[in-house]
């Protein structure tokens, strides 16, 4: 039986993983978001998550100007290795 905190968790969890979701369709704000995930350890909770922003990430690669700041560049080349995509080092 589960008591008043697992249930909070619970609700807590989910909600955050409905706010990444929003917040992952804004590129810069989706990498900042699973950057802060994984530096607080507790990426193993959002994994679906993550993954669909890192696929849509790929995807929009080719479309992504190098004109972005070097930041976002960086973040996004970590991130997407990381995961285990191939991200050529020119990009």
């Amino acid at each position: 039986m589960q008591d008043d905190s697992d249930t909070g968790y619970a609700e807590k969890l989910q909600t955050f993983k409905h706010i990444l979701r929003k917040e992952g369709e804004e590129p810069i704000q989706g990498l900042a978001m699973i950057d802060a995930i994984q530096r607080l350890s507790i990426d193993y909770h959002f994994q679906e998550e993550i993954d669909s922003i890192l696929t849509r990430q790929s995807m929009l690669l080719s479309t992504i100007h190098s004109d972005n700041n070097l930041y976002e560049v960086a973040l996004r080349f970590r991130l997407l290795r990381q995961q285990g995509y191939h991200v050529s080092a020119g990009c």
